[in-house]
């Protein structure tokens, strides 16, 4: 049987990746004091976005299908080349053992619906199994990310999902906090995806404004998490706007093979201990930080949360007891 002590928040920071580089490092540059303080509250580990470890050829950079996929199924989805040719050269230990499993084909470029020719297990479809609900939120370009991929393709809309439409401006304290029902459920999560945008645009300005309108907005969601009594995750599913410049000052649109970070946070927690001294040497310390984890980790340790066993589809791995054990 599931044990709930509290619910949950998964917020999904798209393309918030992390380098020690400074040029061209929007992240670095931007004071961010909300997530400083949410990192600081809580314990965080690094994860691979890029790659074999996301199920695609070597040194090829991640997107944000295969990472909300790699992220809700807790597996690795293998993408072909336009030749059919799978490219798993140089695999590690892990990767191999993840490319022994099934995988859901798909073609570059392909559009979403698409993707997969059945369904996977995932953590949305086991939630629904336990009844368990949840909610869904971003924009809408992004909603079938959460939706749709972080699902596993289902055929139909899971019972007891519902699905919420952001508007990129919107702070979220009051325009959530509205939704009685939506913040009721047992899972929660949020996509905030205005940065990723603009740094697709290539608007420098704008990013850096994102940047600070989603600080704003992680500040609410710790505010209606701690209401709540509610455990708050932090991931993302590729890197992009630390890696806006080239050398040459030419900017750089598209997403990195950069890690990104995993973090746990107790709302109920109060006190926030500070472990560095400035802004700029927290996101130094975290920049630098070895990646030890997968995108398909972030399913998994949500399961453990809720207190539900991994199903052996699942080839990532639980991180919550190593955050835990980092309080």
């Amino acid at each position: 049987m599931h044990n709930i002590s509290s619910q949950v928040f998964l917020i999904i920071l798209d393309g918030w990746g992390w380098s020690p580089i400074p040029h061209g490092n929007l992240l670095a540059e931007t004071a961010t004091p909300n997530l400083d303080t949410l990192l600081a509250l809580g314990n965080w580990t690094m994860l691979k976005t890029a790659s074999l470890e996301v199920g695609l050829p070597w040194g090829s950079v991640g997107d944000s299908e295969l990472g909300h996929y790699n992220m809700g199924t807790g597996r690795v989805m293998l993408r072909r080349d336009n030749d059919g040719h799978e490219d798993f050269i140089q695999l590690t230990e892990r990767a191999m053992a993840i490319t022994e499993t099934p995988y859901y084909k798909l073609s570059l470029g392909a559009p979403l619906r698409r993707m997969a020719d059945r369904p996977a297990i995932s953590l949305g479809t086991i939630l629904a199994g336990y009844g368990l609900t949840q909610a869904k939120i971003a924009v809408t370009e992004k909603l079938p990310l959460l939706t749709h991929a972080m699902n596993g393709y289902p055929s139909l809309p899971l019972p007891g999902e519902m699905s919420f439409v952001l508007r990129q401006e919107d702070r979220l304290g009051d325009n959530l906090a509205a939704q009685k029902e939506l913040m009721a459920q047992a899972l929660i999560v949020i996509n905030l995806s205005a940065a990723d945008i603009a740094a697709h645009r290539g608007d420098l300005a704008a990013v850096r404004q994102a940047i600070t309108l989603i600080d704003h907005q992680l500040q609410d969601i710790f505010e209606l998490a701690r209401a709540k009594q509610a455990v708050i995750y932090l991931a993302a599913d590729h890197g992009n706007i630390e890696q806006m410049l080239t050398e040459h000052d030419q900017i750089l649109p598209g997403h990195t093979t950069a890690p990104v970070v995993f973090a746990r946070i107790d709302a109920r927690r109060r006190q926030a201990t500070i472990h560095w001294a400035s802004h700029e040497q927290r996101k130094a310390k975290i920049a630098l930080s070895t990646p030890s984890g997968l995108l398909a980790d972030v399913g998994p340790t949500i399961l453990e949360e809720f207190g539900l066993p991994t199903p052996n589809s699942m080839v990532g791995l639980s991180l919550r007891r190593t955050l835990i054990g980092r309080e």
